[in-house]
């Protein structure tokens, strides 16, 4: 395995990469809906041939990467994931990926550390990205997937915390919404050939919920014990009596072509 870790001092903090860590590895959450990361996961699949480059850029701890290890070992695809914070770098780790012709940068998405169309295949899951630089990234024909937060995620979040919401929430105008997502990818010669949106609910026990408000962070200035009642707002009758918290997830798939 290549590993390659460069200094920065952007990107997430070192908490919020192990809290990443630690809900990639231990949670477990029920969930009402359909499961949007193995339909992620295997539209990329369908496109893989030997000999590709695949980056995951804003890769976080390596979440993705590493569930497509197996099959990039397989047929031989060299896979590359970037961050701006070395702390998920750290926690990408060489594990999962023994044996395979993997590396790890610590870089923007903004700059990103390739030449020219060098990448076949270009990630961004739960992560910025720079549509110009997946353009030039890319070879042409190259592909983009993304699996990003509808207008509508987290929406009792949102609402719980009106005034210090940190992320986008647009329940009003949600075509205007993705039309503006689309149009900026236009502009750089990626076309979207599939598009689709899936909702679900997590039921999130209390420190999952915290764990998840402090991951991103979701909310400005969050605090306990002050914002304990603003939790207790989102908190739902489960089946078997226990303490859950229900969140809307609206996630959005997307498939691009380089022209």
């Amino acid at each position: 395995m290549q590993k390659k870790i460069e200094d920065s001092k952007q990107g997430d903090s070192s908490y919020q990469a192990y809290l990443r860590n630690r809900a990639n590895k231990e949670w477990h959450v029920r969930f009402e809906g359909s499961d949007s990361v193995e339909q992620y996961l295997q539209i990329i699949k369908d496109e893989l041939k030997p000999g590709m480059r695949i980056l995951d850029v804003g890769c976080g701890t390596g979440h993705i990467l590493k569930l497509l290890s197996h099959e990039l070992k397989t047929i031989s695809i060299e896979a590359i994931g970037l961050d701006a914070s070395i702390d998920m770098i750290r926690y990408a780790g060489p594990d999962e990926c023994d044996g395979g012709n993997f590396k790890w940068i610590v870089g923007c998405e903004d700059k990103v550390p390739l030449p020219d169309g060098s990448v076949d295949i270009l990630l961004s899951r739960l992560s910025d990205y720079t549509a110009s630089e997946i353009e030039r990234l890319l070879v042409r024909g190259g592909l983009f997937f993304e699996y990003g937060l509808g207008p509508r995620d987290s929406e009792e979040i949102a609402k719980a915390f009106p005034d210090r919401f940190t992320c986008e929430y647009e329940p009003l105008t949600p075509e205007l919404w993705l039309e503006n997502r689309q149009s900026v990818l236009m502009e750089y010669d990626l076309d979207t050939v599939m598009f689709s949106i899936i909702e679900g609910f997590e039921y999130l026990d209390r420190q999952q919920l915290i764990d998840t408000i402090l991951m991103v962070p979701l909310v400005e200035d969050f605090i306990l014990p002050e914002d304990s009642q603003s939790l207790e707002s989102m908190r739902v009758q489960s089946r078997n009596g226990t303490e859950e918290y229900r969140v809307l997830r609206q996630i959005t798939l997307r498939k691009a072509l380089k022209r």
